[in-house]
């Protein structure tokens, strides 16, 4: 005789390892750590009234950030030392835009080094 299979625990197996989670919205300026960027983490300056500034984690094949400009401030991405952001953006400098609707979407495939797979506006390298 069989064991009958029980179907609910299957289920919840299954949604905890192959179920993507959610990505994590920030909007307050932070350290994004490496954990955040593997689960793809949201960065925005929702209801700033000044520059809001995220320090990236360094760049591993995996993660994923994507950025939104929601209010008319700076929204400033701070790259660490050894980091690039395709050739635009490197090592020590900031990354920065401040109208809103701009965006920018990063992936990383290579140590050290974020992609840009889409972005909008006018992001600026100091």
């Amino acid at each position: 005789m069989s064991t009958p299979i029980n179907l609910t625990q299957m289920y919840a197996i299954a949604e905890e390892r192959y179920v993507p989670k959610a990505p994590l919205i920030l909007s307050d300026g932070a350290t994004v750590t490496a954990e955040q960027a593997y689960n793809h983490v949201i960065l925005t300056n929702t209801g700033a009234s000044g520059t809001e500034t995220y320090v990236l984690p360094a760049a591993r094949p995996g993660m994923r950030i994507t950025v939104l400009v929601r209010a008319a401030q700076a929204l400033t991405l701070d790259l660490a030392t050894g980091q690039t952001i395709d050739g635009v953006a490197t090592s020590g400098q900031n990354y920065t835009a401040d109208a809103v609707g701009e965006y920018l979407d990063l992936i990383c495939v290579v140590d050290n080094a974020w992609s840009r797979i889409s972005t909008n506006g006018t992001w600026t390298a100091s």
